[in-house]
């Protein structure tokens, strides 16, 4: 399929187009051959060795920004104090210059630019060579080798002059000289210049790119066709392209105002935010796990997707975007979600980490400091355009932004950490919090119907104890029919309190056993031998440990968490619901989310951080799970969270009483940590009594038995195990009788009830008041029902305010002067960007969305430009600084800054400003003279031909074939993986080939196992700020789109929904030629397209033309043609 003439004409694209309408042929050929059996060896073998081909190299900007941020650092730590002109150049090898490193030492040039391989630097430092190891106090970090392979393989980019050596005086930076610089200087109020051709503008952007093409002797280019321009904007604004209806509804309005129709019909469609939301997710490296060596799940990530879709489609005014993003959870009026149930401000702050986190760093210091580095790195790109991240070791070499301004801000981020936390609204709390008080006075009317029960227990308890004790050593009781439930419970608690030494009656069943196992002889020595069993645990429990009891929930309220949603509203608890299964309670306080009888109940508990003291960790919990599957974390945990990664999780089994887990802290021991307890789940529940830290194994014991307990075991009156029972009787009768208010003080009391739960006992009231209790039980389960959901996401918190002190040469281990927490100086307003209240977040939202700031305007309406038009004004879009482009366009720049400030800061408005200009609807087509004059289009005498992103030919795929999900929204899919593909971190499943037909924003990106179809289009590694895309053309992404699975099985459900739907041939080939490339088939096209189908109906043993295998055919070569995936 032959790309139309006007797509020939731009000299951008001749090479691509040669890429892939030859692999379109051979694609063609291999039919025609009869060779139709795939190769899946050979294809792999090409796709390895042809996907490894160099894209585009990077722009200057980037490597001096790499140079800068990963090279000069080393250098200055391990290499200038042997290799600098201020030393004897050991070796005669200068490294402290560009020349020196060019020019090399006694063994020859250091480096060869473009060959690691080759250079002797890397050589070096990779301690390959025994005779030839640098520095010789110890080998680089692997990382850092990596980054001086990468660094030579970009072609060694190096800003450093020759003239003279580096000085190491400190060089104060001139805040008001670097003020003078075009990109911190006030947005000027540039008036739309005069132009000649007056009548060719349609709105203030013509006149600025006409004015600047007339100046040089250029004219525009011609316009657009329609069918062009509609693909244009389609794809622009939604990422999809134009349904045949929207095709033909364009072509017949000949209104002056049809193309703004169109516009703003695609401005309002929800696919607008889909497609937008994506270039945002370029700029704050969006991931949703970890990386590394297990690729952990990053929890509720996809909800700042989300977040960042429904701020696109409601035309969130920018500064608030801003603002959200920065210090969401700390406005004092958030915004709310939809509907009103939850809060999206908090959201906006997942921006923060969305980096990547380390499984057990050696040295947790330095991973905090990469972290904020990392932050502070998308913070200052994304918003700012400013390379801030390099001022981490020394005074920003080009920019005016001092060291002290860095540790400004990372005292910031260091103030700042995540939070796994419920995010309902006001008014959504206030709803759960009513069923909550409902549900606690229904359960209140249960302990009222309750109340007789412990007495009751009480009085029957020495025969209970003896029949139960006789069932448990193994003698025949009697059980009448009436009382098996009872006595089987009894039972059970007797099982129990055999194991639990601390347990009221473990003495008891101890001696029944011992005297029926002939352990002891007589109920006398029995009885001995049971005390001296005391003595000794008493002895030991009074050794010293050296634990350190974190918490045991002892206190009201959680005085050292911070409590998110409803489940731990309330503080620790003392005494359980009427229903909750938790056998052997004893009156502790706990932290339990089965709030009130209900499992529905969601939150979490956050603790304060603290450095890792002991090795071992026990915890005393009980409760039940909830879902494993999606996150791989259990929906009911706690977790200890280790240098931010989630490191030890602690899961309730289900069992109906509290059991000890233990965890040894092998990497996390002297960690930075904090403990998350959390309920996510509607269907489980978590309750934690003590969080233990010990260099012991073995748990904590629960303490010696009760000294009332024991002092039975004194009394010489009591001579056989029926007098011991009758004696529990007696103590038991008078601990309820002094107990009368039920709230569980008294250890002993619990013990009372042998059931799980206080329902159970139950079985012990009459018929009437059972029948009370079960009417009250589906009143609480109707409550229950009724209970509004809640939202969790990855948001922060403010996190031990404080300053940090600057690193010198970047190195955590040398420390220079405290900093004030604050904002960078050079855009900052009176006072000096200095903040004492809180992490500062407010603050520094406040001063990066003030008006008066002059970059973020500049670098977003550059961002929205350069996705309309090819390149930004300023082309290094992530770099406004020294070291970056210069505007095309300055006075067109700062025109459209100031009118996205009064706009309101309204993005929509700024689509509607650019694409309403006559200047967007020009063709591509480039005249030979304005060529000549304008070579890299940078007056834009005419619209570039551009490819299409990864994601959005994927989409393009869904879109035409009529599979794509229109659905917004939700938890993301999980990728699909071919059996192929390993490593760790991967799913236990994989994700179905389709990706559930969801559009491609909604597939989890996956750090360790990204889709090979999108990196074989450049989808940028989720690691810093990306707003420009690298845009190569190598074979391996026509070998992807002629033998990528995906891409086969669209094509087949392309052809068959174009045999359902249209029974004619020819109108078959025009609706596949419309939905594919916009436009209708030419004659020859047509005359082609025939001929191809006869021919592969001959293929396939004779069949019809008709088969729908011809059809999937064809449909796989329209896929495979340039003009599917450019855009004009």
């Amino acid at each position: 399929i032959r790309p139309t003439n006007g797509f020939h004409e731009s000299r951008v694209t001749k090479h691509e187009s040669r890429f892939f309408m030859g692999f379109t042929h051979l694609f063609v050929a291999f039919f025609r051959s009869g060779y139709r059996a795939r190769v899946p060896q050979l294809l792999s073998l090409l796709l390895a060795v042809l996907g490894a081909a160099v894209s585009s190299a990077q722009t200057d900007s980037q490597g001096i920004e790499f140079f800068e941020k990963k090279i000069r650092p080393v250098l200055t730590e391990h290499c200038y104090a042997c290799h600098s002109a201020k030393t004897q150049a050991m070796a005669e090898l200068r490294l402290d210059s560009k020349a020196g490193l060019a020019m090399g030492g006694s063994r020859g040039p250091a480096i060869v630019p473009g060959s690691p391989e080759t250079s002797l630097l890397i050589k070096a430092i990779s301690y390959r060579d025994p005779d030839l190891k640098m520095p010789p106090t110890g080998r680089l970090g692997a990382e850092q080798i990596e980054d001086f392979t990468a660094w030579v393989r970009m072609g060694a980019p190096d800003p450093r002059t020759d003239e003279a050596p580096p000085s190491t005086a400190p060089v104060s930076i001139d805040i008001e000289e670097g003020r003078r610089f075009w990109s911190f200087q006030p947005i000027r109020d540039s008036l739309p210049p005069s132009v000649q051709r007056s009548g060719w503008p349609l709105n203030e952007v013509d006149n600025f790119i006409l004015a600047a093409l007339e100046s040089k002797g250029l004219s525009p280019a011609a316009p657009a066709g329609k069918r062009t321009l509609l693909r244009r904007v389609t794809f622009d604004l939604t990422g999809l392209p134009p349904t045949p209806k929207e095709i033909g509804d364009f072509l017949a309005d000949d209104s002056p105002r049809a193309f703004r129709n169109v516009v703003e019909r695609l401005l309002a469609s929800p696919h607008y935010g889909e497609r937008w939301a994506r270039h945002w997710l370029d700029l704050v490296r969006y991931a949703e796990t970890n990386g590394h060596e297990f690729d952990n799940d990053k929890l509720d990530a996809w909800r700042y997707r989300d977040y960042v879709i429904r701020a696109f489609n409601d035309d969130l005014p920018y500064d608030e975007f801003m603002r959200e993003q920065i210090a969401g959870d700390l406005l004092d009026r958030p915004r709310l979600t939809p509907g009103g149930s939850s809060l999206a401000s908090p959201v906006g702050t997942g921006i923060y980490w969305f980096g990547e986190v380390l499984n057990s760093a050696t040295d947790s210091v330095k991973a905090r400091a990469d972290q904020v580095d990392n932050q502070i790195d998308v913070i200052g790109k994304a918003f700012l355009g400013l390379t801030v991240a390099c001022a981490r070791c020394h005074d920003h070499k080009f920019d005016p932004i001092p060291t002290a301004d860095y540790y400004a801000l990372a005292g910031v981020m260091h103030s700042t950490d995540i939070r796994e936390a419920v995010v309902d609204s006001p008014e959504r709390e206030r709803e759960i919090a009513g069923w909550a008080a409902r549900l606690a006075g229904t359960n209140g009317k249960i302990h009222e119907l309750l109340a007789p029960v412990p007495e009751r227990l009480a009085a029957r308890l020495a025969s209970d104890l003896t029949r139960a004790a006789d069932l448990v050593v193994g003698e025949d009781g009697y059980l009448s029919a009436e009382a098996d439930s009872l006595h089987i419970a009894r039972a059970n608690q007797l099982r129990r309190a055999l194991q639990d030494p601390s347990h009221p009656f473990h003495p008891l069943i101890r001696i029944a056993q011992s005297i029926a196992t002939g352990e002891a002889a007589d109920f006398a020595r029995a009885v001995e031998m049971v005390k001296a069993e005391i003595r000794q645990r008493s002895v030991k429990a009074a050794s010293r440990r050296n634990d350190i009891e974190f918490e045991d929930f002892e206190k009201p309220g959680f005085p050292s968490w911070i409590v998110s949603g409803q489940a731990f509203a309330g503080g620790a608890r003392y005494r359980p619901a009427p229903d909750l299964p938790l056998a052997a309670y004893r009156a502790e306080g706990v932290a339990d989310s089965y709030r009130n009888g209900s499992d529905t109940f969601v939150g979490s508990l956050t603790s304060r951080k603290f450095r890792m003291p002991r090795r071992w960790l026990h915890v005393r919990l009980a409760g039940r799970g909830g879902n494993l599957v999606r996150t791989r974390l259990s929906d009911v945990r706690l977790t200890l969270v280790a240098d931010s990664y989630k490191s030890k999780a602690f899961v309730p089994t289900g069992a109906d009483s509290f059991e000890w887990q233990s965890a040894q802290l092998t990497t996390q021991f002297d960690r930075l940590c904090y403990f998350e307890l959390v309920d996510r789940s509607r269907k489980g529940h978590i309750i934690v009594d003590r969080i233990v830290l010990s260099d012991s194994k073995e748990p904590p014991g629960d303490g010696p038995v009760d000294a009332r307990v024991s002092s039975l075991l004194e009394r010489k009156d009591i001579r056989s195990s029926g007098g011991l029972a009758d004696a529990y009787r007696k103590l038991f009768d008078t601990v309820v009788r002094q107990q009368p208010g039920d709230r569980g003080a008294d250890p002993l009391f619990a013990a009372v009830n042998p059931f799980p739960s206080r329902e159970q006992a139950a079985v012990i009231l009459p018929e009437s008041e059972r029948v009370q209790l079960r009417e009250l039980q589906r009143v609480r389960a109707r409550m229950a029902k009724s209970i509004p959901e809640s939202s969790f996401a990855m948001s922060s918190r403010d996190e031990a305010p404080r300053d940090v002190r600057i690193h010198l040469r970047g190195n955590h281990k040398n420390l220079g002067k405290e900093v004030p927490r604050g904002f960078l100086r050079i855009i900052s307003s009176p006072p000096a960007g200095k903040t004492s209240n809180g992490s500062g977040r407010l603050h520094v939202a406040r001063q990066l969305a003030r008006p008066g700031n002059p970059l973020p305007a500049r670098v977003m309406v550059n961002r929205i430009w350069k996705h309309h038009f090819g390149e930004g004004i300023v082309r290094s879009t992530d770099n406004f600084g020294i070291t970056g482009q210069p505007p095309t366009h300055p006075a067109l720049l700062d025109y459209l800054a100031k009118r996205f400030i009064d706009s309101g800061w309204s993005i929509k408005a700024m689509h509607r400003l650019m694409l309403s200009s006559r200047t967007y609807r020009m063709s591509a087509r480039s005249a030979p003279q304005a060529q000549a004059v304008d070579p890299e289009n940078r007056l834009l005498h005419h619209m570039p031909v551009r490819r299409l992103e990864a994601e959005i030919i994927r989409d393009s795929l869904l879109a035409v074939s009529g599979s794509l999900d229109p659905a917004l929204y939700g938890p993301s899919v999980t990728p699909h993986i071919s059996e192929h593909q390993d490593g760790r971190g991967k799913p236990p499943r994989p994700g179905p080939l389709d990706g559930k037909s969801r559009r491609s924003l909604y597939i989890g990106v996956r750090r360790n196992f990204l889709t090979p179809l999108f990196l074989a289009f450049d989808y940028p590694l989720p690691i810093s700020t990306i707003g420009r895309r690298n845009t190569s053309t190598v074979p391996s992404q026509a070998l992807m789109m002629m033998n990528n699975e995906f891409v086969a099985l669209e094509a087949r459900r392309w052809a068959g929904r174009m045999l359902r739907d249209e029974p004619d041939r020819s109108g078959r080939i025009q609706s596949m030629f419309l939905r594919a490339f916009a436009r209708p088939p030419s004659e020859d096209e047509r005359r082609e397209v025939s001929a191809f189908l006869r021919q592969q109906a001959n293929r396939y043993d004779g069949a019809g033309i008709d088969d729908p295998r011809c059809w999937a055919d064809l449909a796989h070569v329209l896929i495979n043609s340039t003009e599917f995936i450019f855009i004009r």
